[in-house]
């Protein structure tokens, strides 16, 4: 926009922030849902609410499973390294390694209303599903 109109960025940024009062914002990811899938969410919340007072909630189970990687995090927006030149640059780790499939362990546990379970570490090949 800057170049299209012959302005520095500064002055294009100045301009939108305090002239035109606008934001700059991320885009971000969303599930898509279509009517259908709208009306079968607000029937599955109805129902839900319905059974609450009827201490549903005592009931529900809540389970999740956690895969724990070995490999070093890397946050592609945050992570920066200061250096003067790319050879030094290199040598302080700007490179993160990644593999196809890494080391790891998967931990997998239960939340109720009364309480937890305790957490289950599960072996290298099995997938977790109602089965196991």
């Amino acid at each position: 926009m800057a170049r299209e109109i012959g302005i520095s960025e500064f002055s294009v940024r100045t301009i939108v922030k305090k002239n035109l009062k606008l934001k700059f914002l991320k885009l971000q990811k969303s599930q898509h849902l279509n009517d259908q899938k709208c009306k079968v969410r607000l029937l599955r919340c109805r129902r839900l609410l319905h059974k609450r007072d009827a201490q549903f909630h005592k009931k529900v189970l809540f389970s999740d499973e956690k895969f724990f990687s070995v490999e070093q995090a890397h946050n592609v927006q945050n992570d920066r390294v200061l250096s003067s030149g790319s050879s030094e640059t290199n040598k302080k780790g700007r490179v993160v390694l990644r593999t196809q499939k890494p080391s790891g362990i998967m931990v997998w546990a239960e939340v109720l209303a009364k309480g937890k379970t305790s957490l289950v570490f599960v072996e290298d090949g099995i997938k977790i599903n109602a089965n196991n």
